[in-house]
């Protein structure tokens, strides 16, 4: 008899979503579930930012391009959600141009607003935000092993960069000065 699963909040369900799709993502999984899964989270942190007050990754959007609506950014970061999860309104469609940091970049997103709404994240969020500044030649000073051979990593082969997040994860799991306290309630 399979388990019966209760008291699940919206923010335990992104949380597990985020979790899985980083442990993906990290594993050299499939880039289209990764999606799906940021995709779904990201939709919770951000629409629960909106209710609860907090600036959302949207909010710094906004800023960033005025000249579009808040739901031309939505679309614009779900472009291939709807794809990804329904054929009712396009059954023999095809997909021409995803690309795997698309997956990333919601993945981010859906991080960053996580931590927003609960003071911090799992393991998987704090090395998955750190591995994706990296990529993006984002890095800040941080201590511990990586520093210098993260600042380099986008000159990598991949199998070398999701390597180098394993291990980054492993790490912030060992580090006990990088806990955080942090609440889905």
């Amino acid at each position: 008899m399979a388990a019966i699963i209760t008291g699940l909040t919206k923010l335990d369900v992104a949380e597990r979503e985020i979790v899985a799709a980083v442990r993906l993502l990290f594993d050299g999984g499939d880039c289209v579930p990764v999606y799906v899964l940021a995709a779904a989270a990201r939709e919770i942190t951000t629409t629960l930012c909106e209710k609860r007050g907090i600036r959302s990754m949207f909010d710094g959007l906004d800023d960033a391009f005025p000249e579009k609506t808040r739901n031309e950014m939505y679309k614009w970061v779900h472009i291939h959600a709807a794809f990804f999860k329904h054929a009712r309104t396009d059954p023999n469609g095809v997909l021409e141009g995803f690309e795997e940091d698309e997956a990333q970049a919601v993945l981010y997103i859906a991080c960053e607003d996580f931590c927003r709404l609960c003071g911090g994240g799992p393991f998987e969020i704090q090395a998955f935000s750190l591995w994706y500044a990296a990529m993006r030649g984002l890095i800040e000073p941080m201590p511990g092993p990586f520093v210098d051979q993260l600042r380099s990593i986008a000159t990598k082969p991949r199998a070398v960069q999701l390597d180098m997040a394993k291990q980054l994860l492993a790490w912030i799991r060992a580090e006990p000065t990088l806990r955080r306290t942090y609440s889905t309630k």
